[in-house]
């Protein structure tokens, strides 16, 4: 009986161990961005940077690198001697900022076999887990409007990103006279390439939160401003409205 219970036991601890070491080796830090030039190969892991050493995507996407991935490979100067100089990567691997770009090589190269290294099991592998966070908040209080970059994955981050808006988050300030110019989101939700910003309930979703605002809406589905209002020329004066002065009347 003692015996039967010792490799009941024993068989216990064997598969707690074993859950323990695959719950270790099934993580997986999303991939990377491979880079084989200017020498094969290294990967560049977004989440590594992002999220444990809190660098906030200006810091690369603001003169360092282009916003599309690897486009820095097609530069002529993408070279080591550059990262030495303090270019791309040599930006902030100086040896004071993170280690030096012409010292520890393996803390880059390091992944160019099917070796594990460390909780990174096998070959190095393609980068799929967004870069981003899905959902943005654009304004605050009841005039925010949800962004979901996953609805938007289609498009490259260069059609936004910075053309239309900077990366710093609260640096772009959407005014409800801008809605009706190619500036920020209307530059597509114009009616011709996507839905028109009048449709306002399309991003204002709460349509109840923005009736304070001048969406004077009885119902959900009257939330879109040329439902009433049908001619043109009106809505351009409801963008910017004239200023009166005295008393309201009504």
């Amino acid at each position: 009986m003692k015996r039967n219970l010792v490799l009941i036991i024993l068989l216990a601890l064997f598969c707690i161990a074993n859950v323990g070491s695959t719950g270790k080796s099934s993580f997986s830090d999303g991939g990377g961005i491979l880079y084989t030039q200017p020498v094969k190969s290294v990967i560049f892991r977004h989440q590594h940077h992002v999220d444990v050493k809190k660098i906030s995507c200006e810091k690369c996407h603001s003169g360092l690198f282009e916003m599309q991935a690897l486009l820095a490979q097609e530069k002529k100067d993408f070279i080591m001697d550059s990262l030495y100089k303090g270019r791309y990567c040599g930006a902030c691997h100086n040896g004071k900022d993170a280690f030096a770009s012409d010292k520890q090589c393996a803390r880059c190269h390091v992944r160019i076999s099917e070796k594990d290294v460390g909780h990174v099991k096998g070959k190095a592998k393609p980068y799929k887990a967004p870069v981003y966070s899905t959902v943005a908040t654009l304004g605050k209080d009841q005039r925010k409007v949800p962004f979901n970059h996953e609805k938007h994955a289609s498009l490259n981050c260069m059609d936004c990103h910075s053309k239309l808006f900077q990366i710093r988050k609260g640096s772009t300030k959407i005014a409800l006279e801008t809605h009706q110019s190619q500036k920020y989101c209307f530059n597509c939700h114009n009616g011709k390439k996507e839905f028109s910003w009048n449709n306002c309930t399309k991003c204002h979703q709460n349509w109840k939160d923005i009736k304070p605002y001048g969406i004077l809406t009885a119902r959900a589905d009257r939330g879109s401003c040329v439902a009433c209002h049908t001619n043109p020329d009106e809505m351009k004066s409801l963008v910017k409205p004239p200023e009166i002065g005295g008393e309201a009347e009504g």
